[in-house]
């Protein structure tokens, strides 16, 4: 499963367990690869954003194209698939109103809107909880109101981180005797 989860086809996955892709079809009908067909499920589902990577590079730097001429001469050339980047199009756009429906789809929107700022928090080895400061202070107030009760963990989280920044850690004291 991890290598379908991957990116890699059906029989390249079975190759590496050495398995037949007709007998892992087979198992995944039977009632007792339930569990085979509901882990191949998931990792499609978890193949498909390696996939439209992969998909996303071709449709933005093309691909190399041999071609073998009747009299032997080889031709190389790098071609441009425009419907493949329509439909990567496309799916971005799907993505960005996907985006526009959930919590982490609005911190992706604020992240995008500061992006050189958030990489220079991540940058200076940013805890998970400044990061998400980092968002709520750029959400507008409307979306803040709405997240409310997503962001005040974050929230309390990072105000603990802004404390202990300001605050070293006091030594130890030894509680054996001298």
């Amino acid at each position: 499963m991890e290598g379908i989860a991957g990116g890699d086809t059906v029989d390249r996955a079975c190759a590496r367990v050495a398995l037949s892709p007709a007998s892992a079809y087979a198992f995944r009908r039977r009632a007792a690869g339930a569990a085979f067909a509901l882990a191949w499920d998931g990792a499609r589902l978890l193949a498909r954003e390696t996939l439209a990577d992969t998909l996303l590079t071709r449709a933005l730097e093309g691909q190399e194209e041999v071609i073998t001429r009747p009299d032997g001469s080889v031709v190389t050339r790098h071609r441009f698939d425009n419907r493949l980047a329509t439909h990567m199009l496309h799916r971005l756009d799907r993505f960005s109103d996907a985006a526009q429906r959930s919590a982490h789809g609005t911190a992706a929107r604020a992240v995008a809107g500061q992006f050189d700022a958030y990489l220079d928090l991540i940058d200076a080895d940013a805890t998970p909880a400044r990061a998400g400061l980092f968002v709520a202070q750029r959400l507008g107030p409307d979306a803040r109101a709405s997240r409310a009760a997503d962001l005040e963990p974050v929230l309390a989280l990072a105000r603990a981180d802004r404390w202990l920044a300001g605050h070293p850690p006091r030594p130890e004291r030894s509680t054996s005797p001298t």
